[in-house]
C-alpha cells in the first residue's frame, strides 16, 4: 500500500529531516492525503501502549498540517493515561510504555504547534488545543507553556487571565539572579573601556601618519 510505504520512508528518514530527498518526497505525499494518514494511524495512537513508535508518529503527524489531524492529536491527549503497571522482571523497575507513552504525549502537544506555524489558519484553534492541555493536564502543562510563549511571543501575556496564581511566575519576565547582575554590570563597563580605549589608540596611529 502506498500511504504505508510512505510512512514507513518518512519514519526512517526522520533524523535528516527535510535534508532528506526520501523524507521530502513522503511528507508531500502525506500531506496530499492527510485524511486517510490520519484515519490510518488514529487506532493505533488512540489503543495502543505507548512506544518509540508512537512518538514517531505523533512527530509526522505534525507535519501533516491538517485539520483532521489536529483534531487527532488533541483527542488523543486529552484521553486519560493508561496507570502505569508494578515492574519488577530483574531488569526493569520502571513501566517503559508508560514513560513513552508521556514523551509520545508531550510531541504531540509539539505536533500542535507546529500545525500553527505550517497552517495560519488553524493557529487559533490550535492555541485553543494548547490552553485547554495546560489548563486541564498537569503531566502536559509545562510543554503547553512552552509552545504557548513560542507562538503568542509578545503577546504571550494575553493568557494571564486564563490561570491562576500558581502560574504567575510564568508570566514574569526573565530576569538574571541578582548576584551575576552586578558582574555583568562589571563586564559591560570593562567592555566599553576597553572599546574606549581602542578607538583612542586608533585616533592617534591615524593623526600620527
Amino acid at each position: 500500500m502506498l500511504l504505508m510505504r510512505h510512512l514507513g520512508q518518512a519514519t526512517r528518514h526522520m533524523d535528516r529531516g527535510a535534508r532528506s530527498h526520501e523524507y521530502r518526497e513522503s511528507i508531500e505525499f502525506l500531506r496530499a492525503h492527510s485524511q486517510e494518514v490520519v484515519a490510518e494511524v488514529s487506532g493505533f495512537l488512540l489503543e495502543e501502549k505507548g512506544s518509540f513508535r508512537k512518538w514517531q508518529i505523533a512527530y509526522l503527524i505534525g507535519e501533516l498540517g491538517g485539520e483532521d489531524a489536529l483534531a487527532l492529536l488533541r483527542r488523543w491527549v486529552e484521553q486519560p493515561v493508561p496507570a502505569p503497571k508494578v515492574v519488577n522482571d530483574g531488569r526493569h523497575r520502571v513501566d517503559l510504555s508508560f514513560s513513552e507513552e508521556g514523551a509520545a504525549r508531550a510531541q504531540a502537544v509539539s505536533s500542535i504547534a507546529k500545525i500553527a506555524t505550517l497552517r495560519p489558519a488553524l493557529r487559533d484553534r490550535a492555541i485553543a488545543a494548547l490552553l485547554s492541555i495546560a489548563k486541564g493536564l498537569p503531566e502536559l502543562k509545562e510543554a503547553s507553556f512552552f509552545e504557548l510563549r513560542a507562538l503568542l511571543g509578545e503577546d504571550f501575556g494575553s493568557i494571564r487571565s486564563q490561570f491562576g496564581p500558581e502560574d504567575a511566575r510564568r508570566f514574569e519576565p526573565y530576569a538574571l539572579p541578582s548576584e551575576w547582575q552586578g558582574l555583568l554590570q562589571e563586564r559591560r563597563a570593562k567592555h566599553l573601556r576597553q572599546r574606549q580605549e581602542l578607538a583612542e589608540t586608533q585616533e592617534a596611529v591615524c593623526k600620527a601618519r
